[in-house]
């Protein structure tokens, strides 16, 4: 609840609300209070859930309680009035299982988790991860088999594990499909450090021109960790200047 009064104070234009423990999950919150909040501060919400859900696990009752997890932050995103409900695919196992298993378990609770989303009243967006989720070839697989799902690009997952960021390559791949994106500095290499935007080595001038050129004009997420909130609104400040700044296909 202070978040949100937070983030309505500090001028954001919405909440992504993360279902994800150790600090809350879907039967744990009062969605009809926290939607009443919401209202009252006019933000909008964004669904986010757990990245560790073990979708692919070799254990099918793991894979069942995993998809559990999942159909419950549904109901609970829904009760908010959210429209977009993010998914981490799972790549837990790679030394168990093949890469084309791992697909496959993935896009099973994919089809399940996004026909019920549609009964819901919610869009399900898949967030790039790491290998083999952040290769155009799984991706294109994954939504030419399931062809409602939308694309979520996180910029810091795509400077992960690559010697150069990926983000232009799935823009021009997924635009498409493309109705979030997630902001967050790294320095590469295989750490998620959710730095501030200009402490990692992401060139966001650059980052930026590719989603304006794709004419892409949806929200952004600021993942900035931190318990100095100024880091936070320093980087929400640098990314609308840079937004204001640079003409539209620049």
């Amino acid at each position: 609840m202070e978040e949100i009064k937070w983030a309505a104070d500090n001028g954001f234009d919405f909440l992504d609300l993360t279902l994800e423990p150790t600090q809350t999950y879907a039967r744990q919150i009062n969605p009809d209070q926290i939607r009443q909040l919401l209202e009252t501060y006019h933000l909008g919400v964004v669904g986010h859930t757990a990245y560790y859900l073990p979708f692919a696990s070799p254990f099918p009752s793991l894979r069942e309680v995993a998809l559990k997890e999942f159909l419950d932050c549904l109901e609970v995103f829904a009760r908010l009035g959210a429209f977009w409900v993010n998914i981490h695919p799972d790549s837990s196992f790679p030394n168990l299982l093949s890469r084309e298993k791992i697909v496959e378990l993935n896009l099973e609770v994919l089809r399940k988790g996004v026909e019920r989303a549609q009964h819901l009243g919610l869009q399900v967006m898949l967030e790039n991860l790491w290998s083999p989720f952040d290769e155009v070839e799984t991706l294109r697989k994954v939504f030419s088999e399931i062809e409602t799902l939308m694309f979520h690009l996180d910029v810091g997952h795509a400077n992960l594990h690559t010697p150069t960021n990926k983000s232009e390559e799935l823009v021009s791949n997924f635009r498409d499909r493309l109705v979030h994106v997630h902001f967050s500095d790294n320095r590469g290499g295989w750490e998620d450090l959710h730095l501030p935007l200009g402490a990692g080595n992401i060139n966001w001038e650059k980052i930026v021109k590719i989603l304006k050129k794709a004419g892409y004009d949806e929200t952004i997420t600021l993942e900035v960790f931190s318990s100095d909130r100024t880091y936070l609104l320093v980087s929400r400040d640098k990314i609308r200047r840079l937004w204001e700044s640079t003409a539209l296909g620049g």
